[in-house]
């Protein structure tokens, strides 16, 4: 019987090595083609993958608060709590730099971390050095990109017997690109 099977999967092989079996009522031809893994981030007009120090740049920002600053520092794991993502929200064909900034665990602001963020930044690339296009620096907001209208920023609502881990809603605000600002959508 060791024999039988050994010669069954050296056929099934030679088969599908040489691009052309059916198997089980499936035919297969040829090679599988390639599929290319999607970039991290969208390329820019260039064609290549933006990237940027977004550490670098929040500390540079004059308008960045000192709470938020203290926190631009490696937390235990030796990574920032920094989220960056990379999006074109003016429509200009460039992405923009969105940084989203955590409190370590363990810190005096984590109590924050389990809500969201402390702050959101939105920085435009293409300037040198970067330019901020919005910040907010209220504790526990987020932002979700809503592509053709611009972005989402939410954040918790708290009543007043409310626990710091359960607040009792979310309140969002839309914000779009005017062309030089974002605004608030009404």
């Amino acid at each position: 019987m060791r024999a039988r099977i050994s010669a069954w999967a050296a056929t099934a092989a030679l088969l599908a090595v040489t691009g052309c079996a059916t198997v089980g009522g499936v035919q297969i031809e040829g090679p599988a083609s390639q599929v290319k893994a999607p970039p991290t981030s969208p390329p820019t007009s260039s064609g290549q993958a933006p990237s940027a120090d977004a550490i670098a740049i929040l500390r540079a920002d004059p308008l960045v608060g000192e709470k938020i600053k203290a926190q631009l520092k490696p937390c235990g794991d030796s990574r920032y709590p920094v989220d960056v993502r990379f999006d074109d929200l003016t429509g200009d064909g460039n992405p923009e730099l969105i940084a989203s900034v955590r409190a370590c665990s363990g810190s005096q602001a984590a109590p924050y971390a389990t809500r969201g963020v402390l702050g959101n930044y939105i920085y435009e690339l293409t300037a040198t050095p970067a330019k901020r296009l919005f910040g907010s620096e209220d504790p526990g907001g987020g932002i979700k990109v809503e592509p053709g209208i611009g972005f989402v920023l939410s954040h918790p609502v708290y009543e007043p017997a409310d626990r710091s881990c359960c607040p009792s809603g979310a309140e969002a605000t839309v914000y779009r690109w005017t062309g030089t600002v974002f605004e608030e959508y009404k």
